[in-house]
C-alpha cells in the first residue's frame, strides 16, 4: 500500500521517508509470524527489525552469546549488532540464511552427480599462477644430508616418490640445492612424505600479498542464501612451479637419488599467497 508523507527514524538517528507499507508473513528458525512493514529506498540494509518484531515473536536476546531466542523455535539464531557509526559482531538478525531442505539437497546431489566426474581423477594443475622461489644470489646453495630411516619407512618413501614421478609431480635434479625428506606420520597411521624445507625458507624472499579480512568477507555474506566449504584435493600439487625455481626445492631420497618439484610443494616459504591468490581471482 503506497504512503505519502510518512517517515520513520533509522537505528543510527537518521530520519527516512516511507514509500509503502505492507504486512508480510516473516518466518524466523521455523517461526512464522505477519508483521506489518515498513518500505523505504535510502538504507543499506535489506531488512531492519524494531520493538514489534521483539513483542510479536517474544524474542529474547542473549548478547554475551551473540544468539537470539524465539519462542516455540527448536534452535536460537545466530545475530549480529549494527550501531550508529560503526558496525559490531552483537546483534543484527540475519534471516536470510536458511537450511537446506531435503528436497534441494537431492538436487544439488543429482548436479554434482551430472557434472563432477566420479572415482579417481589426476591432480589439475592451474593456469592462473606458478609458485616462484627467490632467494639472495650471493646466498649459498643450501645442502643438507638426509635423514636415516628405517627399511619399512624407506620402501613407503620409494612407494611415495614412484608415484610423483608418474604423476609428473616431481623429477630428477642435478641441483645443487638438497633439502631432506621427512616421514610424517598421519592420524590414520600411514606416512605422508614431506621436505624439511627449513633451512631454504630461512633463506628465501617472501611475498607480502594481504591476507583478506574475515570481517570484510563476512559483510559480503549477509545476503547469502546458502553457504558451503571448497575442499581442494592436493591443493599445493595443482600450482606450477617457475621456471627456475624447481632447483631450490630439490630433496634427496637415501637410494634413490637427487630429485626436484615441477608443482609446488608443501612446506616451502610462501606457498600459501599464490594458490589463495588464484582463488580470488
Amino acid at each position: 500500500m503506497p504512503t505519502f508523507g510518512a517517515q520513520a527514524k533509522a537505528y543510527d538517528g537518521r530520519t527516512e521517508s516511507i514509500i509503502g507499507r505492507a504486512k508480510l508473513p516473516v518466518q524466523v528458525a521455523g517461526v512464522t509470524h505477519t508483521l506489518n512493514v515498513a518500505l523505504v529506498n535510502s538504507i543499506d540494509d535489506e531488512c531492519l527489525l524494531g520493538a514489534d518484531f521483539y513483542r510479536t515473536f517474544n524474542a529474547i536476546v542473549h548478547p554475551r552469546e551473540n544468539l537470539l531466542q524465539i519462542e516455540g523455535a527448536s534452535e536460537r539464531v545466530a545475530l549480529e549488532a549494527v550501531t550508529s557509526g560503526k558496525s559490531s559482531r552483537i546483534c543484527s538478525l540475519q534471516i536470510g540464511l536458511s537450511e537446506v531442505t531435503e528436497l534441494q539437497r537431492e538436487e544439488i546431489r543429482q548436479l554434482v552427480d551430472r557434472i563432477l566426474p566420479t572415482g579417481e581423477v589426476p591432480v589439475g594443475c592451474t593456469s592462473w599462477a606458478e609458485h616462484r622461489i627467490i632467494v639472495d644470489e650471493s646466498q649459498r646453495p643450501v645442502k643438507q644430508r638426509y635423514y636415516p630411516v628405517s627399511k619399512k619407512l624407506e620402501e613407503d618413501m620409494h612407494s611415495q616418490v614412484r608415484e610423483l614421478l608418474a604423476a609428473g609431480h616431481i623429477r630428477r635434479s642435478s641441483s645443487e640445492w638438497s633439502s631432506p625428506v621427512v616421514m610424517v606420520r598421519k592420524a590414520n597411521g600411514s606416512y605422508r612424505l614431506c621436505i624439511d624445507y627449513r633451512k631454504l625458507n630461512a633463506v628465501t624472499k617472501v611475498s607480502a600479498y594481504p591476507i583478506p579480512n574475515m570481517d570484510i568477507i563476512l559483510r559480503k555474506l549477509q545476503s547469502a542464501k546458502f553457504i558451503t566449504t571448497l575442499d581442494l584435493s592436493a591443493a599445493f600439487h595443482q600450482v606450477p612451479m617457475s621456471a627456475g625455481s624447481e632447483k631450490y626445492t630439490a630433496f634427496t631420497v637415501p637410494g634413490l637419488g637427487l630429485f626436484e618439484w615441477t608443482r609446488m610443494p608443501y612446506g616451502v616459504a610462501g606457498g600459501r599467497p599464490p594458490s589463495r591468490n588464484s582463488l580470488i581471482k
